[in-house]
């Protein structure tokens, strides 16, 4: 039986070191106990971490820690994982130049905060050492990634990557990212895992602002070269809030996902299914303060008007003015008010967006109908163009061998 203290904190109680010695004589079983330790640097981390076994717990003494770069491997089980945790909830920061990678089985990270600073590699959390050592069951959980952000805006990097399979995402808060490359990604390929199976949920993922170009996405899973296989991975009952770094919050480029139970808050993006087949989006809700609709409003056959305009709240109709002043008109409904209400303001929802919807298919089928006709128009203008120009060609070629024909007659008189 391995039995190892948490380090600086050896076993002082002579009784308790009695017990337990007589404890292990009296089993007869080879396989080694779990073993913890409270580390205090990187150096004690990397002892400790050298030669991890299923059910050895590291912990993180509380404090700030400055330029660490910590990887977490070793092969733990289902019953017995590979634990490294704070100390104490919230009172370990991770900062400077700091990650974290994980590379193994079944190992498990808690409670671990980064803040000022930004990652020196690719990923602040990496589910890999390597593109040969990736992480299998395993989970992250109440992490917090708050303005961990690289200070260069063109400059790509991901907050958490997920590579392997059957890894999670759990419980944690990742705000701030200003620069480029999604929040957390799902990386696909045939070295490093395709039929992912991750699950991503009960995540808040809080404000990031507008990057200006392609790369801002909050979640992406999978990429466009990898689309056509399934990574059934599970992303659910998440929050979006603010989420503004482009116009796809989450990009799917694979099959087989499930987007489940999400809430979008006040963000400006979508859930856009950009590639792959067989994906389910269930039961996911946009929620803003105010909701607008952009559609090309049909003036005439020769104009066509971009135009937005708000469908929520409804605006309240200016009061009419009454012909006799003191005048009160009274009116009586049926159904009541509140009944009428209920069934008029879909149904005006509806038809405002009815209206939308056949502008813009009018607007589309005339400039449609303009286009080819500029194009069969200029293709006709073409056409004689290019006529008259054989016409001539021709011509002076005849006029040439006819020129030949009377100069070598008149060569034989």
């Amino acid at each position: 039986m391995r039995i190892r203290p948490l380090a600086r904190h050896p076993l002082n109680n002579p009784s308790l070191f009695c017990l337990t010695t007589g404890l292990a004589i009296c089993l007869t079983t080879s396989a080694a106990s779990a073993a913890s330790w409270l580390v205090h640097d990187v150096a004690e981390f990397t002892t400790a971490a050298s030669a991890l076994q299923p059910g050895d717990e590291i912990v993180l003494a509380d404090g700030t820690w400055t330029d660490a770069r910590l990887l977490l491997k070793g092969q733990g089980t289902a019953a017995a994982p590979i634990v490294l945790r704070a100390q104490t909830a919230g009172k370990v920061v991770l900062s400077g130049r700091s990650d974290l990678r994980l590379a193994g089985s079944y190992l498990q990270v808690s409670n671990l905060v980064f803040r000022n600073g930004y990652t020196p590699g690719d990923a602040v959390v990496a589910f890999r050492e390597s593109s040969k050592a990736v992480a299998r069951h395993s989970r992250v959980t109440g992490l917090v990634i708050d303005d961990y952000t690289n200070p260069d805006a063109s400059d790509q990097d991901y907050w958490v990557s997920l590579y392997g399979s059957n890894n999670r995402l759990d419980h944690s808060q990742l705000r701030g990212k200003t620069n480029a490359g999604p929040t957390v990604v799902v990386v696909r390929d045939a070295t490093q895992g395709l039929d992912n199976q991750h699950r991503i949920d009960h995540n808040w993922f809080g404000p990031r602002p507008a990057l200006g170009v392609n790369g801002g996405e909050t979640l992406r899973v999978g990429t466009s070269d990898t689309s056509l296989s399934d990574s059934n991975s599970t992303v659910e009952n998440n929050w979006f809030e603010g989420c503004d770094g482009e116009t796809e919050i989450i990009s799917n480029k694979s099959g087989g996902n499930t987007y489940r139970g999400n809430v979008f808050y006040r963000s400006a993006g979508a859930l856009t299914l950009r590639h792959g087949n067989g994906n389910r989006v269930i039961d996911n809700v946009f929620l803003g303060d105010d909701v607008y609709v952009t559609y090309t409003r049909f003036e005439s056959a020769s104009r066509q008007v971009v135009e937005t305009i708000r469908l929520l709240p409804l605006e309240r109709p200016e009061a009419r003015k009454e012909t006799k002043p003191g005048r009160v008109m009274l009116y009586g409904f049926s159904p009541p008010g509140p009944q009428l209400l209920g069934r008029l303001l879909p149904l005006t929802m509806k038809v405002r967006l009815y209206q939308c919807f056949i502008d813009a298919a009018v607007s589309e089928q005339v400039a449609r109908m303009v286009a080819m006709k500029a194009a069969t128009d200029a293709a006709g203008s073409m056409i004689r163009s290019l006529t008259q120009h054989y016409n001539r060609a021709r011509q002076s070629q005849i006029t040439l061998e006819l020129l030949d024909i009377v100069g070598g007659a008149d060569a034989l008189k």
